[in-house]
């Protein structure tokens, strides 16, 4: 097993072990990894997504590539790293979920990563960061403090 996720050069060494023992390794269910067998036997998908050098694009909200499955049965823990990619490279992948335990599997090598995703982009994902106020505004707000305080001492 690898400590580092290098993925420096897709389809050099494709995964050509166990689908069942890549995922079980992942610690799933043992219902969750026979599911997930049959689905990727069957290509019952559940998103096609491209893997690009800074994420991954998909129907729904994919990310964090991590802990990937890649020649006969090797492994590595930890994010896929993409440094080296060139800013348009991209490869096709597809995504296979059973409940919220999912899978990636790019077509260029068959390896097998574990992902986050989401079939809908989650509301925090889209959620607005509540507004500073303006500078000017802290200023005039500081100077009634000042003013109200001194009043206060007047009385």
């Amino acid at each position: 097993m690898a400590n580092k996720c290098n993925w420096n050069n897709p389809g050099s060494n494709p995964f050509v072990g166990s689908v069942e023992l890549a995922l079980q390794s992942y610690k799933f269910p043992k219902k969750v990894v026979d599911s997930l067998a049959e689905k990727i036997k069957q290509n019952d998908y559940t998103s096609e997504a491209l893997i690009t050098k800074d994420g991954v694009i998909s129907n729904g909200y994919a990310f964090s590539l991590r802990d990937m499955h890649w020649g006969n049965n090797q492994k590595c823990i930890g994010n896929v790293n993409r440094d080296n990619w060139s800013a348009n490279h991209k490869e096709k992948a597809k995504i296979f979920c059973e409940g919220n335990h999912c899978v990636i599997i790019p077509e260029v090598c068959n390896n097998i990563a574990k992902i986050t995703y989401f079939e809908k982009v989650p509301e925090w994902h889209n959620k607005k960061p509540t507004p500073m106020p303006e500078p000017s505004s802290m200023v005039l707000f500081g100077i009634a403090l000042v003013l109200l305080f001194i009043i206060r001492k007047l009385v």
